[in-house]
């Protein structure tokens, strides 16, 4: 079975809908923008993840391996957050498994952010 790379192609540009409605949404509201090097490539790595789903579910026509592109980063953000969720409740119960622990954890805030969550919780 060949690559279908017209599907890929379609994903990916699906994939980078949600992102550049996002940027126009900012740019009607006056807002500026700065595109990092970051940026860009997280932008690109979300475009590959969704044109490689794209390509690889089965899409039937042109317009649902758009659709699936677009998805892609809805998939994406709520499969990292379903992981670091779970990453953060393990880390809490083993916390509390140590006595006299509880006390010092309790402020709400998880601490400092990585770009990538703040990517991600961005989107």
């Amino acid at each position: 079975m060949d690559f279908p790379l017209k599907f890929f192609i379609l994903g990916g540009v699906g994939g980078l809908i949600p992102e550049a409605f996002r940027l126009f949404t900012l740019a009607k509201a006056g807002q500026q923008f700065r595109f990092t090097p970051f940026y860009v490539i997280m932008s690109l790595f979300f475009a590959v993840a969704a044109g490689l789903l794209a390509a690889y579910l089965p899409s039937a026509n042109e317009r649902a391996a758009i659709y699936a592109g677009i998805s892609a980063p809805v998939l994406i953000n709520t499969a990292a957050k379903r992981y670091r969720s779970r990453a953060r409740r393990k880390a809490a119960t083993k916390k509390q498994a140590i006595p006299g622990a509880a006390a010092k954890y309790d402020a709400p805030d998880p601490g400092p952010r990585s770009r990538f969550d703040s990517f991600v919780e961005g989107l």
